[in-house]
C-alpha cells in the first residue's frame, strides 16, 4: 500500500526518484521486520508477565523495543545503501538531519513493536483458552518412550527440567518426557502452575506448606509429603 501511494502521489513527470527506489525502501523494511519476529515471541514466552511482575515485564519490553528498533533501522539502511550501490549511488539515510531521522523512525517502530506484542498476546490468550474450554482438551499429552499418555493437570504435582527431557510428577508416577520447561510453564500457566525455580514448576493446588530457609530459597510441602525446593529468585510467585 505504501509503495502503491508513493507512486501515485508522484507521477511519472513529476517524480524525483526511480520506479524501484520506494520498493527498496519498503521491502527492506518489511525484511528486517520479518527477520525480529522469532525475538518478539522469545522475550513474551522468556518472560511472561504472570511470571516476572509488571516492572521487569515493562523492563524486558523496553529493552527489546531499543534491540528491535536498532537491528531494524540499521539493517534497512544497510539494504538500502546495498541496493543503490547496484545503482552506483548513495543512499542518504539522515537526508540532513540524523536525529530527526532516528526519531521519525522509532516512533514508528514503537507503534509497530506495540501492535505485535498485542497480536502475540492475543493469540496466546486464544490458544490458553482453545486448551482448557472442552474437557477433553484439559488432558496433558505425554510421549513416555514409545507411548503416549494423557493425564489430568490436576494430577501432576510438580514438573521439573531434566537436560532435554522434563520429569513429570504425579502422586503415584514420574513421566519422563522431550521438551523444554518453558513451553510447558506457558501450557500450563492457566492451570496453577508456577514457577519456583530456574528447573521447577509445581502446581499451587499441591502446595501444603512453604517454609523459609536461611538462604533465602524455600521448602515446600506437597500434598503427598514430598519437598521440593523453591528458589528465592521465583519466591514472589508464590
Amino acid at each position: 500500500m505504501n509503495i502503491g501511494s508513493v507512486l501515485i502521489e508522484n507521477p511519472p513527470d513529476e517524480r524525483h526518484f526511480k520506479f524501484w527506489e520506494p520498493i527498496v525502501w519498503e521491502t527492506s523494511s518489511a525484511v528486517m521486520t520479518l527477520g525480529g519476529l522469532w525475538a518478539w515471541v522469545l522475550i513474551y514466552y522468556r518472560f511472561p508477565l504472570a511470571r516476572v511482575g509488571r516492572w521487569r515485564f515493562v523492563a524486558v519490553q523496553l529493552a527489546g523495543f531499543l534491540g528491535y528498533t536498532l537491528s531494524h533501522v540499521g539493517g534497512m539502511v544497510a539494504l538500502r545503501e546495498l541496493a543503490y550501490a547496484l545503482d552506483g549511488r548513495d543512499y542518504d539515510f539522515s537526508q540532513g538531519d540524523l536525529w530527526l531521522r532516528v526519531i521519525y523512525e522509532g516512533r514508528k517502530d514503537a507503534l509497530g513493536y506495540l501492535l505485535m506484542l498485542a497480536i502475540i498476546w492475543v493469540e496466546d490468550r486464544f490458544s490458553r483458552q482453545m486448551h482448557v474450554a472442552p474437557a477433553a482438551r484439559r488432558k496433558l499429552e505425554i510421549r513416555d518412550g514409545g507411548r503416549t499418555v494423557f493425564v489430568d493437570p490436576a494430577e501432576v504435582l510438580w514438573i521439573e527440567a531434566a537436560g532435554n527431557y522434563v520429569e513429570v510428577h504425579t502422586t503415584d508416577k514420574m513421566w519422563l518426557t522431550r521438551g523444554v520447561l518453558s513451553a510447558w510453564e506457558a501450557q500450563l500457566s492457566m492451570e496453577g502452575f508456577l514457577r519456583i525455580h530456574r528447573s521447577r514448576l509445581v502446581n499451587r493446588q499441591h502446595i501444603q506448606t512453604i517454609e523459609p530457609l536461611p538462604s533465602g530459597d524455600v521448602r515446600i510441602r506437597l500434598t503427598d509429603g514430598r519437598q521440593i525446593i523453591g528458589s528465592r529468585r521465583y519466591k514472589a510467585a508464590l
